[in-house]
């Protein structure tokens, strides 16, 4: 059995550009400008059949700063599948809805400076597990500014189970709380 504990591992990548190495630099010769891109994983959940990480990418090309992203990923480790959005919340309909009522409330409760408005969420968003539940994030400039990294949205209260003895993927009570009685009859309140 293939068992992947949390961890994390980083490529790095340098480059460095011959226009700056020609281009002169202080008393000892010329400055190199280096570019770089570094890759890392963090695998944040590996439980009950599903392995879910994230791959963050950076790179730095000159400027005031890099630029990063992120991909996450959610397999069910029977199938190989990667398992999307809709899935991690069981297939509810109104999966978008809570998730975008959860991600207002928040914005709200933290007033986090926004670039531009949110409404809501595309139904194949990226996203991640952590042992709390689904984790949605922003990409940098997508709704916030680069300062402001990337914003992750989940709630701890209370985590519940989305999934029956066959799943794991788990939202929270904010997330769930139209969701749980039908699947698993838990109260709620």
């Amino acid at each position: 059995m293939f068992v992947l504990r949390k961890r994390r591992v980083t490529t790095l990548l340098y480059f460095i550009s011959p226009a700056r190495l020609l281009s002169g630099g202080n008393d000892q010769g010329p400055l190199p400008l280096i570019y770089f891109g570094i890759s890392s994983y963090t695998v944040t959940s590996n439980e009950q059949g599903k392995l879910s990480l994230y791959v963050d990418h950076y790179q730095y090309t000159g400027g005031a700063h890099g630029g990063i992203a992120r991909r996450g990923y959610t397999f069910d480790l029977k199938t190989g599948k990667l398992l999307t959005l809709k899935a991690a919340a069981a297939d509810h309909p109104d999966y978008v809805t809570i998730i975008n009522r959860t991600i207002q409330e928040q914005i709200k409760d933290t007033d986090l400076p926004l670039i531009t408005p949110f409404d809501t969420i595309k139904p194949d968003r990226d996203y991640y597990l952590s042992h709390e539940g689904v984790v949605i994030y922003f990409q940098p400039y997508e709704y916030t500014a680069y300062a402001a990294g990337m914003p992750e949205f989940r709630d701890y209260e209370e985590h519940v189970c989305m999934y029956s003895l066959d799943g794991v993927a788990g939202l929270s009570r904010a997330f769930s709380h139209l969701i749980v009685p039908h699947f698993i009859g838990y109260n709620t309140e």
